[in-house]
């Protein structure tokens, strides 16, 4: 069978194995029994009814038997002497030790005692299946009862009942096998079949796809497990049988996983060969390989549910599926995208005023009908019955004279362009042969327009009949060629360039530059005011080498120095007694002498950043204590890093007033540096030699020093960074070069200061800016692969821990792993709009997506800290390169506090934030400061709060640089000046420094000599009254940005060439002049240009804003400047020297 034990031996004989007994005689129970192969009787021969014997030789009622087959009495055996007791009857004078099996007087005996063996033959069915089994046939066979009937039937009629030698008076038939059953049944009384069982064998069982739970025997053919006929199915299969497939594969092919990998198949029960799929997402009903109803994607990510989970709002039906859109198929009356918006509907309460009018599209909006009336006949103008057309307005080409129709929020709006062209007087008869060319149409509310589309023109005016601006050609279907900036001649298609507020001023042939005098580029709508240039600082020395900018300078009001980085270092004087005059001092690192370093290493020395600590800050940062003599700590020098070989070096400069009057080249060796005295040994530079190697770096990168610092000092501000310089350099880490920011620790009572040990940010390479942000160091970059990375070194990271010694702090050693997750960047948006304003991609349970279109990159940062009521508060200002066509720039001011709070949630954090586009091509942001006033509780209450000041920003790393001056309470833009081109070197800012105290700023040229820019960003905008009397002595309200209250008549006022007059400071916005006597007034109307000035050294601004001197009676305007001719009409004048008489 198919568990390998025999079932059926050879005629003769028996056993478990067929080789061990052989029946008496020749084995064939002389043809009228059977040789019993196993049990208690395996070797004897088991007699046909009406046959005996040991042999079946003996038949009843044969008078031909021979002697032997006498059968003993009722309880003997062992014929013919029959001598012996048969089992279960009183033995030789014994106690019975049970029931015989062939009781004397049963009319039913279980079986009989073999005359001539002795054992009990218990009784058998017609079919040789025994009833009892047992040493005395005592035991019943377990039955099955048929359905229908009475009879019982030993093992299921599916078995043989095991002849055991047991002499127990009843036995758990569980436990001891009694039924064999045939292959294909199990259970106790092999009543149980395995689906698929036949007839003639068991070779389907399970139906080929399964494994049957049978009844399992050991060799002697006792019971090892007891079954239950049921199926255990192969993987695939189901049902009781297993004769059911579980669906496999995808929508496109049967073949593939079961139920497509995204569930799991039904075993058993009423759903068995169903799908169980592993989330709601998937279709059980399609073996989990497409999308349930209301979900959409290949892995059905998305849906089309609402918030309550109704698919389409319950108002439609869902394109779902991994092919679907998840475009929802809205129900009559219902819109918008997910089928929740009701239509409008009329005063009788129809959708869209009823089928015949409009009807509901998928934006909840009314789509209405319109009608067009087509020209049906060559000669003639046919009017023919209206065809409805369920478009806004009917395809170009389709209707040739005029459309029209329903219009509307409800299509409750009627509209004929024919009337409107009759009301007109149009004629509407044909001409030439050829019908009326109308040029009327119905707008969107169902008024009369003129007509505009591409086939049949874009018309203007009173009766449509010219080209509207920007348009020509007999019919104005042809594009003036003013690049959108200026309209053309109707026929000649010459450009008129738009010059107003709103589109822009331009000029050139086709309108494609701005008018002289106004930008950006790109929109030409700000005149180039609100920044003055001022005369330039540039040494007029010829004695030094080329000179070599890093960008970095440094305004020093408390000596009126301007101190500018590179190689050399360059101190300009700001004092009107030394006007241009600059000193140059040359470092000159590793060497002892001055003779060493004239004609060294240009490389040698490099000065790429500086910083001087401010004395006092209003508002903006808390007031430093001044230095006295003979005391000189960090807050009296000026701090700078230094590019040199074989090491970097962090230098100092004891700061006072420079001796302008002196010599101005200087070299500086080594070895005159670092004396004990600061004030007579001015310069102390200490290398950057220091190993790192419990950072996981053994020494710098020498000449890797970066032109990027942040810098503290005492204060409540950042307590954690007290005292503190941070520099960038390099070092391998790893084998990988890694940005390093290097802590310098400041002395507080002497001179010295100390070079910590670095903190290594794994994951970047390059620092490409630093800014200190109250309780972390806020750190810029780029990986190896060039893309931006960030991190937040916090505050206990830097600054001292537990351990100190009296004389230097011991910093702790760690490091950080920068990250590519720009936190600022995701949550841009820009006026007021939901969309994603930068592309990112963001992973959810291994699900990618995909917001915004146009990527953005991190360019530049300033942080802004000012104080209020002893509280600090904290603005982020950072630029952003936008790779959307035609928009460059991205400016965000953050309100930190709001944004950085641990309560901070998605929305308050978007509602901290600001954000303004700046259009400008080849959009480098090259420098970059932020200047800010007194902080009012105004500007805190302010949603998000905002500062006041300006931002000053330098753009073009080819072009000569643009200059922008923003107002920082709104981003706007108040000042804009292009620089020129000095020869064939374009003037390009590389570095901005802020005189915050008299609204200056001082731009670095990346130019072969040292070139500073002076600009004002005070400025003049306009001016009430415009027109004033030629005898003088107005009173003029200037108004304008920037302007601060100087030293007592330091205001002054110049119109024209004429002398100036002293003016009034009134607010940041507002000043008061008085016009000058003598004018001598022009013919035209043409002004003379008010300028002012705030400095103890005037310097007057140039916006080039006028007031008009007027000695007459002077007409200015006209109103209306149309009239017609058969109507009255009142026309206003507006002027100057107006008199009632």
């Amino acid at each position: 069978d198919a568990y390998g034990s025999c079932t059926v031996c050879q005629t003769g004989y028996s056993g478990a194995n067929c080789s061990l007994y052989l029946c008496p005689g020749d084995g064939t129970c002389s043809g009228h029994g059977t040789c019993e192969a196993m049990g208690p009787h395996a070797g004897t021969c088991l007699c046909q009814v009406g046959y005996f014997g040991e042999t079946c030789e003996c038949s009843d009622g044969n008078s031909g038997n021979p002697a032997t087959c006498t059968p003993c009495p009722a309880g003997r055996w062992g014929a013919p002497a029959c001598t012996n007791y048969c089992p279960g009857t009183q033995l030789q004078g014994q106690v019975s030790l049970g029931d015989s099996c062939n009781i004397a007087g049963s009319a039913a005996p279980p079986g009989f005692c073999n005359s001539w063996t002795g054992a009990c033959v218990c009784n058998r069915t017609a079919s040789g299946i025994f009833r009892y089994t047992g040493k005395y046939c005592q035991l019943k066979c377990p039955v099955e009862i048929p359905i229908g009937t009475t009879e019982e039937v030993p093992c299921a009629g599916h078995g043989q009942c095991q002849q055991t030698s047991s002499t127990q008076n009843a036995v758990d038939f569980a436990r001891l096998a009694v039924c064999v059953c045939q292959p294909g049944y199990a259970g106790v009384a092999c009543q149980y079949a395995c689906p698929g069982v036949t007839a003639d064998g068991a070779t389907n069982l399970c139906y080929g796809h399964g494994r049957c739970d049978v009844n399992l025997y050991d060799t002697s053919g006792n019971l090892l497990y007891l079954g239950g006929g049921g199926c255990t199915c192969n993987h695939g299969w189901a049902g009781l049988g297993c004769d059911v497939a579980c669906p496999s594969g995808t929508l496109d092919s049967s073949s593939g996983a079961i139920c497509a990998g995204h569930g799991t198949c039904i075993i058993a029960g009423s759903n068995a060969g169903s799908c169980e799929c592993d989330s709601t997402r998937w279709d059980a009903a399609q073996g989990c390989k497409d999308c349930a109803n209301g979900y959409y994607g290949d892995q059905c990510q998305y849906n089309c549910t609402d918030a309550t989970g109704a698919v389409c709002g319950g108002h439609g039906f869902c394109d779902f599926g991994i092919r679907g859109t998840g475009m929802c198929m809205c129900s009559g009356g219902w819109g918008g995208s997910m089928c929740t918006e009701g239509c409008p509907k009329d005063a009788n309460g129809l959708v869209c005023g009823g089928p015949t009018r409009g009807n509901c599209t998928s934006t909840a909006t009314c789509g209405c009908r319109r009608t067009c009336r087509e020209v049906s006949d060559v000669t003639s103008t046919v009017r023919v019955d209206p065809v409805y057309l369920p478009v806004e307005h009917v395809p170009a080409g389709q209707c040739l004279d005029y459309d029209g129709g329903y219009y509307g929020t409800t299509c409750g709006v009627y509209c004929d362009p024919w009337s409107f062209v009759q009301t007109l007087g149009i004629s509407t008869t044909s001409a030439a042969g050829q019908p009326p060319f109308v040029h009327a149409m119905c707008d969107a509310t169902g008024n009369f327009t003129c007509l505009r589309d591409v086939v049949r023109g874009y018309w203007d005016g009173p009766t449509c009949d010219v080209c509207l601006v920007g348009w020509r050609g007999d019919i104005c279907n042809k594009e003036c060629l003013c690049n959108g900036h200026g309209g053309c001649g109707r026929y000649d298609g010459i450009c008129s360039c738009f010059r107003d507020d709103t589109n822009g001023y331009w000029d050139g042939v086709e309108c494609s530059r701005c008018l002289a005098g106004y930008g950006p580029v790109g929109s030409c709508v700000e005149p180039q005011g609100g920044i003055t240039r001022d005369e330039d600082l540039q040494s007029a020395d010829s004695l030094f080498r080329e000179f070599v900018s890093s960008g970095a300078s440094v305004n020093d009001p408390a000596y009126q120095a301007l101190y500018q980085a590179g190689r050399p270092l360059v101190i300009s004087s700001l004092d009107p007694d030394y006007s241009g005059v600059q000193l140059l001092h040359y470092l000159c690192l590793g060497q002892t002498t001055p003779d060493g370093c004239i004609n060294g290493d240009l490389n040698q020395g490099f000065i790429n950043s500086a910083v001087v600590f401010p004395q006092s800050f209003t508002n903006a940062q808390p007031v430093l204590p001044s230095a006295t003599a003979p005391f000189a700590a960090w807050r009296d020098f000026l701090w700078f890093g230094v590019t040199a070989r074989p090491h970097d070096y962090i230098c100092r400069m004891y700061r006072d007033a420079p001796a302008f009057n002196g010599a101005i080249l200087n070299h500086i060796p080594e070895g005159d540096m670092c004396g004990s005295d600061p004030t007579v040994s001015h310069w102390c530079c200490q290398p950057l030699n220091a190993t790192g190697t419990s950072q996981g770096y053994t020494s710098l990168v020498a000449g890797t020093l970066s032109e990027h610092t942040a810098f503290s000092f005492q204060s409540t501000i950042t307590l954690t960074y007290q005292n503190r310089i941070f520099y960038a350099a390099q070092a391998f880490v790893g084998g990988n070069l890694t940005a390093v920011i290097i802590p310098v620790w400041l002395g507080e009572t002497g001179a010295n200061f100390t070079v910590e040990p670095g903190i290594p940010i794994i994951g970047m390479e390059v620092v490409t800016g630093m800014s200190l942000s109250r309780d972390r160091l806020r750190v810029r970059g780029t990986n190896a692969l060039g893309r931006n990375v960030n991190v937040n070194i916090p505050g206990a990271a830097i600054g001292p821990i537990a351990v100190q010694s009296r004389r230097r702090r011991r910093m702790q050693t760690l490091a950080f792993t920068a990250t590519t997750t720009d936190e600022y960047e995701q949550l841009i948006r820009l006026g007021g709009s939901p969309d994603v304003v930068c592309q990112y991609t963001e992973t959810v349970l291994g699900v990618t997506t995909t917001y915004g279109t146009y990527a953005c990159t991190f360019v530049e940062e300033r942080i802004v800290t000012q104080v209020y009521n002893g509280a600090v508060h904290e603005w982020s200002y950072r630029f952003y390169h936008w790779a959307k066509p035609g928009q460059n720039l991205i400016l965000v001011a953050t309100y930190e506090n709001e944004f950085d709070a641990t309560t901070a949630t998605t929305a308050t954090k978007m509602a901290a934030m600001r954000a303004v586009v700046f259009e400008h091509p080849n959009a480098d942001v090259t420098a970059f400061e932020v200047a800010p006033r007194n902080l009012t509780a105004a500007n805190l209450a302010a949603t998000p709060p905002n500062q006041e000041g300006s931002a000053v920003f330098a753009v073009n790393a080819a072009d000569p640089s643009v200059v922008y001056k923003l107002r920082l309470t709104d981003l706007a833009v108040t000042g804009y000046q292009a620089l020129t081109t000095a020869g064939s070197t374009p003037e390009i800012v590389n570095g901005i420094t802020l005189d915050h105290a008299q609204r200056v700023a001082y731009l670095g040229l990346s130019t072969s000599v040292a070139t500073t820019i002076q600009i004002l960003l005070f400025s003049v905008s306009s001016m009430t009254p415009q027109y004033v009397d030629v005898e003088g002595d107005v009173l003029v309200n200037v108004t304008g940005d920037e302007f601060y209250d100087p030293a007592p008549n330091n205001v002054l006022c110049k119109v024209g060439n004429y002398n100036a007059t002293v003016g009034t400071y009134i607010s940041p916005t507002t000043l008061q002049c008085r016009t000058p006597t003598g004018i001598v007034p022009k013919d035209s109307c043409v002004g003379e240009y008010l300028e002012v000035a705030l400095m103890a050294q005037p310097r007057f601004t140039q916006n080039q804003k006028q007031v008009i001197v007027t000695p007459k009676i002077q007409l200015n305007t006209v109103s209306p400047t149309f009239a017609k001719s058969d109507t009255a009409t009142e026309i206003a004048l507006g002027g100057v020297g107006f008199v009632d008489n």
